[in-house]
C-alpha cells in the first residue's frame, strides 16, 4: 500500500481544506476578506461578473457570491432527515440493482470514519460545490445580464454534470457500479446545492451519509 500517497490523498489534503471550510464558518468575514485578497492577486483568475440584474443568486461581487456559497446556513431538521433518506437509499438501491456489496476502503475502522465520514463530505463539497460549482452559476448569470438569459438553465446544467464528471472521475470510478454510483451521488449534491439557494450544508450532510452507508454496509455485510 502506498501510505504516502494515503497520507496525501485521503488525509493531509482533505484536512487543509476542511479547515479552510471551517475557518469560513467561523471567521466569514476573515474568509471574506483573504478570498477577496487572492482574488485581486489573480486577475486571470477571478471571473467579475456585472450584477446589474437582480436575481436570487446574485451578490455584489465575486468574493460575496463565493463565501455566500460556502458559509453554511441552517436547515430544517425534516429536510435533514430527508436528505439523509436519499442518500442512503441511492448508495443501497445502486448496490442492489448492480448486485454489488457496499465496499468501504481497506483501511481501519477508524480512519475510514474520518477520513470519509467528516474529512470528505467538508473537503469536497468545499471545493467541488462551494467553488466549481459556484463558477458556473457566476458564469451563467453573467450570460443572463448581458441578455442571454434563455441559456441560463442549459450552461447550469452542463456545468453540473461537467463538475459531477471531474468529482467522478476524480474518484478513481473504473467499473461500471462505482462509476454510475459515484456520478449519481455527485449529481444529488450538485442539486441540493443549487435546490437551496448554494447552501454547503445539505450535500455535506447527504455526502456523509452515503459515505457512512458504504462503511457500515461493508463491516456489517
Amino acid at each position: 500500500m502506498d501510505w504516502i500517497g494515503l497520507f496525501l490523498n485521503r488525509l493531509l489534503v482533505p484536512i487543509i481544506l476542511s479547515i479552510v471550510f471551517l475557518c469560513a464558518q467561523v471567521y466569514p468575514k476573515k474568509f471574506n476578506t483573504a478570498l477577496r485578497a487572492i482574488i485581486d492577486k489573480t486577475p486571470k483568475l477571478g471571473i467579475k461578473p456585472d450584477f446589474t440584474i437582480s436575481t436570487k443568486n446574485t451578490m455584489p461581487d465575486l468574493a460575496d457570491f463565493l463565501t455566500y456559497g460556502i458559509v453554511v446556513r441552517k436547515v430544517n431538521w425534516k429536510v435533514v432527515i430527508g436528505i439523509v433518506l436519499i442518500a442512503i437509499a441511492l448508495e443501497i438501491g445502486l448496490s442492489y440493482y448492480y448486485s454489488m456489496p457496499l465496499t468501504g476502503e481497506d483501511l481501519p475502522l477508524p480512519v475510514q470514519l474520518i477520513s470519509s465520514v467528516l474529512l470528505a463530505p467538508m473537503s469536497e463539497e468545499l471545493l467541488v460545490r462551494g467553488f466549481l460549482l459556484s463558477y458556473v452559476v457566476i458564469f451563467a448569470i453573467t450570460l443572463k445580464n448581458i441578455g442571454l438569459g434563455n441559456w441560463y438553465g442549459f450552461i447550469v446544467g452542463l456545468g453540473l454534470g461537467i463538475v459531477t464528471l471531474i468529482f467522478t472521475v476524480a474518484h478513481g470510478n473504473y467499473s461500471q457500479y462505482q462509476f454510475v454510483s459515484r456520478f449519481a451521488a455527485g449529481l444529488l449534491y450538485g442539486l441540493l446545492y443549487l435546490a437551496s439557494d448554494r447552501n454547503l450544508l445539505p450535500p455535506i450532510l447527504a455526502h456523509a451519509a452515503a459515505n457512512l452507508t458504504i462503511i457500515l454496509g461493508d463491516v456489517l455485510g
